[in-house]
């Protein structure tokens, strides 16, 4: 068995320095179990060693490993009588054959052989006590390890927690921002990724409708939390009338005479700061015709109407929840004036030129021409958003309460925008009027078809009310028809809808960078008007051939199309009449 002489000291040491403790405990072990130190024990006990006396080093072949016998002798107060005693007991029995051949004057031995001869062989500690350091080590290592993988692991999962929660957080947060009541006004978009599951896998979602037309769940009760939405148009229609009753003024006209723009050397004067603005309720203007955010007296203007709201907003003035009074800021109220002070001034110059033009004066009366023509393009256009705006309304109606909640996900793609317009023909009449349809290029023969259906079954469902409804009031449904050589537009197209919603001859003349933005999802989408429910509640009178399939569906909007061209027919036969 190797001896530990073979271990460098210096490894010795760090082993002994790391495990201070456990050397004495490893110490007693190893002389337990090692025999080769008995007799040693029994030569000292024999050579009048008592208990208490250590064990005395022995020397070395190594030179690193001897240890200075007489510095330990006189360390442990052995005397020379000792000594000698110790010297006999562990010197070899003498040889005299050996010494009689030195004294006639055969080979002599040189002094480190001597010196080497006379050492005792090694009998102390072998290899298997380093061995026994060695493992405490390991195992002292593999402890280590263990404790810093366990502190690594609970470390991520307290992080894997606190990033749920913050998710978990933000997902409420964006959920009370985003809501939008069932009934509210604000129709038809909810975000889903586009192209990422079918109709069918989103047939549960429910886009919000018109509260005037859409189902109303009565028994729900109103949510405790404020709308954003409704927060936004209560703000809205209180800077409004804030702003009214500051100016003094309830039509365009009026404010003209109340708030005439300012001369030349009083916009300097407010300019050059040698007049200050100072502004009371009582005394508040604005100049309509200055920058709105750069000229000094708006600038003044602004900031005293922001905060004269808000105070006012504070102590209860308008029609707002006390739980979110503290949440409104200077920056909102900011930002609703400085949307509304665009629609202001530009209704401001409308009415101060046709104020300020002469009839008599052939270039005031073409100025005055083009300012009346440009109100009614302006009139006709809003007219035409909103009767859109009605149409995707009446269209999503059918899909919530007709079974087809499936078709929920191609309306979330949709927005009132995106349904084809309409126009009258000639002057305004007493009777129910028509409108004809202008085409949208984007939309293919399939989806028009769709979009048809869906009208000619909210027009059977108002003259036919369900059993249990009663019959709505107001003006009937409009009557939308179709021409051969009716108008056109291109529309707006909306992005991310299936192959064969979109007019092919009409994408392949967009350019590919075009078609390219549009996403579109390579599939086709399935039109089909059955009810998921086949026991849902029908209208009385309703056949089964213009529920069960969109074909007949179709065929009831085509029917309902030529009675409306064959009223409209009768009606100008009457006024030529």
């Amino acid at each position: 068995m190797r001896s530990l002489a073979t271990i460098n000291p210096s490894v010795m040491h760090k082993i002994i320095k790391v495990f201070p403790k456990d050397l004495e405990s490893l110490t007693v072990a190893f002389l337990k179990t090692s025999t080769d130190l008995f007799p040693r024990m029994l030569r000292n006990v024999h050579n009048g060693a008592t208990d208490n006396t250590p064990l005395r080093p022995e020397a070395h072949d190594n030179p690193s490993m001897v240890v200075d016998n007489d510095e330990w002798e006189h360390a442990h107060g052995l005397g020379e009588k000792g000594k000698e005693t110790a010297r006999e007991a562990s010197m070899p029995p003498r040889d005299t054959q050996m010494e009689d051949t030195l004294e006639h004057g055969e080979h002599r031995k040189s002094p480190a052989q001597e010196n080497s001869s006379s050492m005792p062989p090694v009998d102390t500690m072998t290899s298997r006590f380093g061995m026994m350091l060695l493992e405490r080590m390991q195992e002292s290592h593999e402890r280590m390890n263990t404790l810093v993988a366990t502190f690594i692991t609970q470390q991520n999962e307290a992080h894997e927690r606190l990033c749920d929660t913050v998710r978990a957080v933000h997902a409420k947060v964006d959920q009370i921002h985003d809501a939008v009541p069932r009934g509210s006004r604000r129709s038809g978009r909810f975000e889903v990724a586009t192209g990422q599951q079918s109709p069918h896998a989103q047939a549960s979602m429910s886009p919000p409708g018109d509260k005037r037309r859409a189902r109303s769940d009565r028994s729900k009760p109103l949510p405790t939390i404020p709308e954003m939405d409704a927060v936004l148009t209560t703000l809205k229609s209180s800077v409004r009338t804030h702003l009214k009753l500051m100016l003094k003024f309830s039509t365009w006209e009026e404010l003209v005479r109340r708030s005439p723009p300012l001369t030349d050397e009083q916009a300097e004067a407010y300019q050059s700061g040698r007049v200050l603005p100072l502004f009371t309720e009582d005394n508040f203007r604005i100049d309509f015709n200055r920058d709105w955010k750069r000229f000094p007296l708006n600038l003044a203007a602004r900031d005293f109407f922001v905060q004269n709201m808000l105070q006012t907003i504070r102590g209860g003035g308008f029609d707002f929840d006390p739980a979110v009074v503290p949440f409104i800021k200077e920056a909102h109220i900011q930002h609703v004036l400085d949307g509304h002070m665009d629609y202001c001034r530009r209704k401001y110059r409308e009415s101060y030129n046709l104020q300020t033009w002469d009839a008599k004066v052939p270039d005031d009366a073409k100025m005055i021409a083009e300012q009346k023509a440009k109100t009614e393009k302006e009139k006709k256009r809003k007219a035409v958003n909103s009767r859109k705006k009605t149409l995707f309304d009446a269209r999503l109606t059918v899909i919530l309460e007709m079974g087809l909640d499936r078709h929920s996900i191609l309306f979330n793609r949709l927005q009132p925008e995106n349904m084809s317009g309409d126009e009258t023909d000639g002057p305004r009449r007493t009777l129910p009027m028509s409108y004809r349809i202008v085409e949208s290029r984007w939309q293919s023969f399939a989806l028009k078809t769709f979009l048809r259906a869906l009208d000619a079954k909210y027009r059977e469902d108002w003259e036919r009310p369900r059993h249990g409804q009663r019959a709505k009031g107001g003006n009937p449904p409009r009557t939308r028809i179709t021409r051969a050589n009716g108008p056109k537009d291109d529309g707006h197209a909306p992005v991310g809808l299936w192959r064969n919603c979109y007019d092919q001859e009409w994408l392949r003349s967009l350019p590919s960078y075009q078609r390219r933005a549009l996403k579109v999802i390579d599939g086709d989408y399935d039109f089909d008007l059955t009810p998921e429910d086949e026991d849902i509640e029908m209208s009385p009178g309703a056949t089964d051939s213009s529920m069960d399939t969109a074909q007949g569906l179709a065929d009831t909007a085509r029917k309902s199309d030529d009675a409306a061209q064959e009223s409209e027919d009768e009606i100008e036969e009457e006024l030529q009449e």
